[in-house]
């Protein structure tokens, strides 16, 4: 079985930025220790005034870094281990019921 670095070594180019971006940061400032990148996504904004949020727009960087389309993220680069982590924040309970439930077939489908 194929490891999942070699499956998306062509389809996913961001891993590959940021251990370039890091190679560069190391060369402009030296520095020993364990090193970390942070990026923070757009934040969800209301209209003045008003209780509606701003139509939302992930920042380009962030959403090419992630695929996140969320607001309120956050991402951490390890440059020594080449590991990049997304903190997403946790789901408000009161939109549970904006989500769509499974269509029938699909609920037929699955063994309880």
């Amino acid at each position: 079985m194929a490891s999942t670095d070699s499956i998306l070594k062509d389809k996913y180019p961001a891993k590959a930025h940021c251990a370039k971006v890091a190679a560069y940061l190391k060369e402009k400032a030296p520095h020993d220790g364990p090193s970390r990148v942070y990026l923070q996504g757009q934040k969800t904004r209301m209209i003045e005034d008003n209780d509606e949020p701003v139509p939302f727009r992930q920042r380009r960087h962030f959403f090419y870094l992630t695929g996140c389309a969320l607001p309120d993220c956050h991402l951490v680069y390890h440059v020594p281990t080449s590991h990049l982590t997304l903190f997403i924040p946790a789901l408000d309970p009161s939109l549970r019921y904006l989500v769509r439930p499974p269509s029938l077939p699909a609920r037929r489908s699955t063994k309880i």
